[in-house]
């Protein structure tokens, strides 16, 4: 069962990989329109963003957006000491986040501690995802730690849909978030709110890359 896991992370990641720039641009960009479209996203004054790397949905113009709404953003460092995350808040994402000692792109310690049990919405990375919210992530433990802290916290995944597979049970017991957002859809689990229609993501989809 190891192996058949390992096989379908590699295949997601390969896929992933593969993504022309501009589908990649596009397709991020639907996604985090959807996300700033949530009623909840509306109504958040602290939100919680990962940043994205290694292909995964890109967040750095999704902090900008939600700045310039007026919301305070917090971005998560990884302690290793303690395997778990801790968030800093960020109000320049392109001068304050940069590379951490893993290779991941992350606040600088200059940067303020935040606490995330006062956020009103976190978003969390994985590489696969299944229809029912399960998630496999190439850093295990450290946002599932950190997402059973928050009960309060609204929990929503953000990617692509061809990381989205019919079933992860298998591997994964819990789902640990509210919702997924692809491109495609937003999947509610147990949370029936409907989309505001005029939120944007300023700029559009071109160059979201970023």
């Amino acid at each position: 069962m190891a192996d058949e896991r390992r096989e379908m992370m590699r295949r997601v990641q390969a896929a992933l990989e593969e993504l022309p720039d501009q589908i990649y641009g596009q397709h991020g960009y639907l996604a985090a329109q959807k996300l700033i479209r949530l009623p909840e996203f509306g109504r958040a004054k602290i939100v919680g963003i990962f940043v994205g790397y290694g292909g995964e949905v890109e967040t750095m113009r999704l902090m900008e957006a939600a700045l310039k709404l007026g919301k305070r953003v917090a971005a998560p460092t990884t302690d290793r000491q303690s395997r778990r995350l801790l968030w800093r808040e960020v109000n320049e994402p392109h001068a304050e986040i940069d590379l951490g000692p893993l290779g991941l792109p992350q606040p600088r310690p200059s940067c303020h501690e935040a606490d995330p049990t006062q956020f009103d919405l976190v978003t969390v990375p994985g590489l696969v995802w299944d229809e029912q919210g399960r998630r496999l992530a190439r850093w295990p433990g450290y946002f599932e730690r950190c997402l059973k802290l928050l009960p309060r916290v609204l929990k929503v995944g953000l990617a692509f849909e061809l990381q989205v597979v019919k079933d992860l049970s298998k591997w994964v017991e819990a789902t640990l978030v509210d919702a997924l957002i692809t491109e495609d859809q937003v999947r509610r689990f147990g949370l029936t709110e409907t989309p505001r229609p005029e939120r944007r993501l300023p700029g559009g989809p071109k160059g979201y890359k970023g």
